[in-house]
């Protein structure tokens, strides 16, 4: 994919002082943003934007939709701010809200702003009881045909909790670094 190779390149180029997170599972977030053609995306966990880019380029390419993002300054480093999102291209930043006061303050901004959610993808704070508070808001918001996509789920059980809570199973994508899991709605 030409934007994934784009991105890496330009993130190469890059010099961050600090690690701000790694990249996303990027193919499969261009993949899903393109095949759902959503007109809402919210994201958790924008660190420096691969998701984000990845996200705002499939817009760009459907010619409609809109990203909200959310993400807290990392508390170890008052420069992180001027890193967040900095892979996103200037051109795709009218389709992106970006929000940096933690989720559960900009979630709850974000749930006054939208009406349905047509795609989420969480990956922020790993613990289960950030992971049920963000998706139990972007359940509410979802209809069949919307999906919620979660990054990192080997790190806890809360897969196996949200599989029973909504009744479906997940499809689990793994790498080699990671593992993602996707319920389709």
């Amino acid at each position: 994919m030409a934007f994934e190779k784009d991105l890496y390149a330009f993130a190469q180029t890059q010099d961050f002082p600090v690690h701000m997170g790694g990249n996303a599972y990027v193919r499969l977030l261009y993949f899903l943003a393109r095949y759902l053609q959503p007109e809402t995306v919210v994201e958790t966990g924008v660190s420096i934007g691969y998701s984000s880019q990845a996200i705002l380029s499939a817009l760009a390419m459907n010619g409609k939709g809109q990203l909200y993002s959310s993400e807290l300054q990392y508390l170890h480093d008052n420069q992180s701010h001027k890193y967040i999102g900095l892979l996103v291209s200037p051109e795709f930043r009218d389709r992106w809200t970006l929000l940096t006061e933690g989720d559960r303050i900009n979630l709850a901004q974000i749930a006054q702003r939208v009406g349905r959610i047509n795609l989420f993808h969480y990956d922020s704070d790993k613990s289960i009881s950030g992971r049920v508070f963000a998706c139990n808001i972007a359940l509410e918001r979802m209809s069949k045909g919307d999906v919620l996509v979660l990054d990192d789920v080997n790190d806890n059980d809360h897969l196996l909790s949200l599989s029973n809570q909504i009744g479906r199973a997940p499809t689990v994508f793994t790498t080699k670094y990671k593992s993602i899991g996707l319920f389709m709605m």
